[in-house]
């Protein structure tokens, strides 16, 4: 009962949910870091490794020519409008795609993926591997030597290695505009109750957030 009273809290009050307060001391990489890390022993389907995504991006690109568009998870590419799981445009045109898998994956969902941004006009896709996510190394291997003579730049890494190093060339660490974002990107996009309030509990404890 107390669980539903508070789904239909974080349906109904939206700016509610968004009014957050974190210390300036907490925006460090390593806090951030730690925070992503620790979300992500958790998967709610997929939704905890695609907002940990987007919210990276959204410190990485800091310029208004880019905006970061956050797709629902699972939902079924035939039936959507978006290139990949997650697009990166740039002055309205397509910058990164990013396919984000905290399951096990078959060659056929790396080609499904590789080939849709193809036809959109995409030269590149991030294919990133959430803790659940893997594949055999030789199709890995296999297929991003095929893409690459296609002059198509597949790139897959486990979702560890991108947020290591994506981290690290963060030109500025704000804990608090990457909770935000990732709580709005959350609720604009429909994710499920049980992913907010475990990232917003998890966020009182690793930011201190209020």
């Amino acid at each position: 009962m107390c669980f539903l009273k508070r789904a239909i809290a974080i349906k109904t009050d939206k700016d509610k949910v968004l009014e957050i307060s974190i210390p300036y001391s907490v925006n460090q990489p390593s806090t951030l870091a730690k925070y992503v890390f620790s979300s992500l022993q958790e998967n709610y389907e997929g939704e905890v490794l695609t907002l940990m995504v987007a919210g990276i991006y959204h410190l990485m690109f800091q310029s208004k020519d880019y905006i970061v568009e956050v797709h629902p998870v699972n939902q079924s590419g035939a039936s959507s409008k978006e290139i990949s799981d997650l697009d990166v445009y740039q002055t309205g045109t397509l910058f990164l795609a990013n396919e984000l898998k905290d399951k096990e994956y078959a060659e056929t969902d790396v080609r499904h993926a590789a080939d849709k941004v193809i036809a959109a006009g995409g030269d590149k896709l991030l294919f990133i591997e959430g803790p659940r996510g893997g594949c055999a190394p030789s199709i890995k291997s296999s297929l991003i030597k095929e893409y690459a003579q296609k002059n198509f730049h597949l790139v897959i890494l486990p979702a560890w290695d991108f947020f290591n190093s994506s981290i690290a060339l963060l030109p500025n660490v704000d804990c608090k505009k990457f909770m935000y974002f990732i709580l709005q990107k959350a609720l604009d996009t429909k994710f499920k109750i049980e992913t907010i309030d475990y990232l917003r509990k998890l966020a009182r404890t690793i930011f201190l957030m209020k």
